[in-house]
């Protein structure tokens, strides 16, 4: 099983054009052997890199999951299991063929219960619908 048709992703960059600043007031009582001792009582201008996004969509493209596993979290009044999704995105079929993956991640359920799967044929095809039920994969279909 796979899915195919239109996969959009974001994806963030850090952006060495994008900046932003903040004040930081060191205290006075800094102790004698703090590594920042010579800056106590003094402000402090902060400077941290940014990120953008941008928006990919992939037309044609074949998704195939790599793995799933389900670990088991055991809570003082539950027992629920966490779906890890390992997949990659292909520009197409040809490309999934040559195992030229154009994106790969994964997704992960929280607080899973095993429940869930009744009426499922199996685990990796409950995780294909979930991925379609997400944003970005409303243009897959099942293959």
């Amino acid at each position: 099983m796979s899915l195919t048709g239109s996969f959009t992703y974001t994806e963030t960059t850090l952006d060495p054009t994008v900046s932003s600043s903040y004040e930081l007031e060191w205290p006075s009582d800094l102790p004698e052997g703090d590594d920042n001792y010579a800056k106590r009582g003094t402000t402090e201008t902060m400077w941290v890199s940014g990120s953008t996004q941008s928006t990919h969509t992939i037309s044609g493209s074949y998704l195939s999951i790599n793995f799933v596993s389900l670990p088991h979290i055991k809570t003082d009044n539950d027992s629920l299991y966490q779906i890890n999704i390992d997949y990659n995105v292909y520009n197409s079929l040809a490309d999934y063929q040559a195992q030229n993956v154009a994106y790969n991640t994964h997704e992960d359920i929280f607080g899973f219960d095993l429940t869930a799967l009744t009426g499922s044929n199996d685990v990796i095809e409950y995780c294909y619908d979930y991925l379609k039920g997400l944003p970005g994969f409303e243009l897959m279909e099942n293959n």
